[in-house]
């Protein structure tokens, strides 16, 4: 776990590069602090709000993923419905697909967006103005 006060995209993507998988500012809360341990303590990656919010504004002030095209009409319509709280089965059910094409749906907007976790998803899709 890395609590750093270095706020830069290139610095911020070295330190994870280097294989860091929780990365806190030293301004983040009490709660940002105690999620970061049971996230490490449980081997899974943990980056504080601020680090998010630098990562994507880099990502989405470029326009890569909207002007290239490379996120699909269906997977905006499954991002905004994951966004807005539904579980894959209930988004198959709404968009009239099947339960597996959900799952691959979001795996591959995951990989696209370079995110691993829904807090992301929803915070890219704010900036990006699908959800508003």
């Amino acid at each position: 776990m890395v609590i750093s006060h270095e706020k830069t995209a290139n610095e911020i993507k070295k330190i994870i590069g280097i294989g860091i998988k929780n990365y806190l500012l030293k301004d983040c809360d009490e709660q940002e602090i105690i999620d970061a341990i049971k996230s490490c303590a449980k081997g899974e990656k943990y980056f504080c709000g601020q680090i998010i919010d630098v990562l994507l504004e880099k990502e989405i002030s470029n326009k890569e993923h909207c002007e290239t095209g490379s996120i699909t009409s269906r997977e905006i319509d499954v991002i905004k419905e994951l966004v807005s709280g539904k579980r894959p089965k209930e988004i198959a059910d709404s968009l009239n697909i099947s339960y597996y094409t959900v799952v691959t749906h979001k795996k591959n907007i995951y990989k696209k967006l370079g995110i691993n976790h829904s807090i992301e998803l929803a915070q890219y899709a704010i900036k990006t103005g699908l959800m508003k």
